[in-house]
């Protein structure tokens, strides 16, 4: 009896041992010091939402510019092309004013589910798409807008060993990434009506998003005092995405 009872016990200790061991690993393998904790709260705070914007098509204009299915009123006739930037003639690097578009790229959700990131030139094999993709299936994340909405609330990660080994790589995977790939914004409007999408506000520079058919067609305008927020409102009611 004593033999048996004491087998039991070396059993239970294995197992505890073993247990230990496989969470302590995880701990370290999973350790939340490995994402930037300024850097997340930085960009955390940013995705504040203020007033929506609401798009209806402006239909009464005749000179477009025109980017591939984007189009767009032409307001940039003084403007001269650099790459894959629309500049206006008369700024310069300190007061510099330009536009751009760019069509059908991915969202950040396409981004987060990709199975292989490579950022940097450095592979993050301790990620996993999977885990990031039941990261976003578990919080019922749908979309670009949803996911800047549901880490705006939360907190920098903390691991014990009490913490679902699930929990930890869906945590770690998706903010890891999630650090990486998001500016750091002052605020965000959601866009409505005819076109649906968001805008990232930054320092000197707004970011447009439309959301159409899975994809995000992108304008970005530079130049805070030229590109005001009227004016790029305005400009907004005038776009076609085809």
């Amino acid at each position: 009896m004593k033999k048996r009872y004491l087998i039991i016990m070396i059993i239970l200790i294995t197992l505890l041992l073993g247990y230990i061991g496989y969470k302590s690993f995880c701990l370290y393998y999973y350790n939340p010091k490995q994402i930037n904790k300024q850097d997340f709260e930085k960009i955390r705070k940013g995705l504040v939402f203020k007033e929506d914007i609401i798009l209806k098509n402006n239909n009464n204009v005749t000179d477009y510019f025109e980017k591939e299915n984007m189009k767009i009123r032409n307001d940039f006739q003084d403007f001269y092309q650099k790459d894959n930037w629309y500049i206006l003639k008369n700024s310069n690097k300190d007061n510099q004013v330009a536009f751009a578009m760019a069509a059908a790229t991915q969202t950040y959700l396409d981004y987060l589910k990709e199975q292989d990131i490579t950022v940097y030139g450095a592979s993050l094999k301790n990620t996993s798409n999977k885990d990031r993709i039941d990261f976003l299936e578990s919080n019922q994340i749908k979309n670009d807008i949803d996911f800047f909405k549901f880490m705006s609330k939360q907190k920098y990660p903390s691991f014990n060993i009490l913490t679902p080994v699930k929990k930890m790589k869906k945590v770690y995977s998706t903010y890891i990434i999630f650090n990486i790939i998001m500016p750091s914004v002052n605020y965000i409007n959601e866009i409505k009506g005819d076109y649906e999408g968001y805008i990232l506000n930054l320092d000197n520079v707004k970011e447009v998003s439309i959301l159409k058919n899975n994809k995000r067609y992108i304008f970005t305008f530079l130049g805070k005092d030229y590109f005001t927020d009227e004016y790029v409102k305005d400009l907004l009611n005038t776009i076609v995405i085809e």
